[in-house]
């Protein structure tokens, strides 16, 4: 039994041994074909420089038959052949035929494997024009923000104003600008860096629909567009002018019209909380005698913004059925004199101006205007000087008063004591 165990063994041996002779001494070459070999194109940055680039195709590949002993044609498939064509040295555009050079894998020893046929001899390419270019981004809006708040569009910012772009000259000629669009829709508060994407225009601004050209084709420095912009909330506030009536100017017969009540404005929250009014300023109608208009600009407090766009308001008034006439008034009195202090008027006459309905000015008598008298406050006043004083008009008539401002001069001085 073990004899037979044995042979079998010295049989098997001989059989291996036999197998490696014929392997590596009686036939030790062989022959393989691969087919669908891709071909790397290198040197396409050399086309860049020359404004040319390849034509979007498939990846060229060819058909190797290659020879040489066997284990060394076990070491090469088509994933580890490097297949290289080079472009540096084209400079036209159209179709190209390119030699190509075969490196095999760096384990198999140099002209160990023989190539016994490439199909084809030489690959072909397609080569086209390259543009570069800087496209300008354009913005429109869409949609309405939420009621009670307005868009800032002045306040706009983009991450970029230009995009640049480089692809085919046939596609590029085709582009004018870039387009995103600023959806407002709904909002309430700021836009702060939100990416948005952009469209290609057409070289009149017109967005170019899908298909019209192949964008996968162009290399872009952005794929879209960072926007922030603020959106304020808006509050309706009342522009108040006030009226001080005198002089015979009343709410019955005095006319006051406003032409701008009210003004949209728009700010923070914080900003906007409790401006409820602006206070423009104040007319005094004991100062005017004639029917005038007055111009109050609008000033609002920093951070909050007029989004109604008027600047100033006017106010015009007219006094309805009044008259004045004018009167040397020469009964000018001192009051609340300082004891011991004496007055000596420097003015001793003063031409007052009286204000009424028409009826009643037309008929006042020299014993009325006896009536009217001009007094000075002397309260502050201080011995030894010589002053100009704003002084009071008491008409005393009824439906009648003084109108405008007068001024008298006088010195004051201590009173001697014997």
């Amino acid at each position: 039994m073990k004899r037979r165990i044995f042979q079998a063994l010295l049989a098997l041996v001989f059989a291996c041994g036999l197998w490696v002779y014929v392997i590596t001494v009686d036939n030790p070459n062989d022959e393989i074909t691969l087919y669908d070999v891709p071909v790397v194109l290198s040197g396409e940055s050399f086309l860049h420089d020359r404004g040319l680039m390849l034509s979007d195709q498939d990846t060229p590949t060819i058909t190797l038959t290659l020879s040489g002993n066997r284990s060394n044609l076990k070491k090469v498939n088509k994933s580890n052949i490097t297949v290289v064509a080079d472009l540096s040295k084209t400079a036209d555009s159209g179709k190209q035929s390119l030699n190509y050079e075969i490196i095999f894998p760096g384990d198999v020893p140099d002209n160990a494997i023989k190539v016994e046929s490439r199909l084809p001899d030489r690959v072909s390419v397609d080569v086209e024009g390259r543009t570069q270019k800087s496209l300008e981004v354009k913005w429109v809006y869409s949609g309405k923000v939420k009621t009670g708040y307005t868009p800032e569009k002045s306040s706009l910012e983009l991450s970029q104003r230009s995009i640049s772009v480089a692809g085919p000259t046939a596609i590029l000629s085709k582009v004018g600008n870039v387009q995103i669009t600023v959806d407002l829709e709904g909002r309430d508060e700021n836009i702060v860096n939100e990416a948005v994407q952009y469209v290609f225009c057409d070289t009149k601004g017109n967005p170019l629909k899908d298909g019209e050209i192949d964008t996968s084709r162009l290399e872009v420095s952005a794929t879209d567009v960072k926007v922030s912009m603020k959106i304020p909330k808006l509050k309706e506030v009342q522009l108040i002018v006030d009226v001080i009536y005198g002089g015979g100017a009343t709410k019955e017969n005095t006319k006051v019209t406003q032409d701008v009540l009210t003004i949209e404005v728009s700010g923070s929250e914080h900003l906007l909380e409790g401006l409820e009014e602006l206070q423009l300023g104040t007319i005094d109608l004991t100062q005017e005698m004639v029917d005038f208009t007055r111009e109050f600009p609008i000033e609002l407090p920093e951070g909050v913004t007029n989004v109604t766009g008027v600047t100033e308001v006017n106010v015009d008034v007219e006094f309805d059925g009044l008259d004045t006439r004018s009167f040397t008034i020469t009964n000018i009195k001192g009051i609340n004199v300082p004891k011991g202090m004496i007055v000596d008027f420097k003015t001793t006459q003063k031409e007052v101006t009286l204000r009424g309905p028409a009826e009643l000015i037309e008929a006042l008598t020299e014993e009325d205007i006896a009536k009217v008298t001009i007094r000075v406050d002397f309260t502050d006043a201080e011995p030894g000087t010589t002053e100009t004083y704003t002084a009071s008009v008491n008409v005393n008539i009824n439906g009648i008063e003084a109108v405008g401002v007068y001024e008298i001069t006088a010195t004051v001085t201590a009173e001697n004591v014997a």
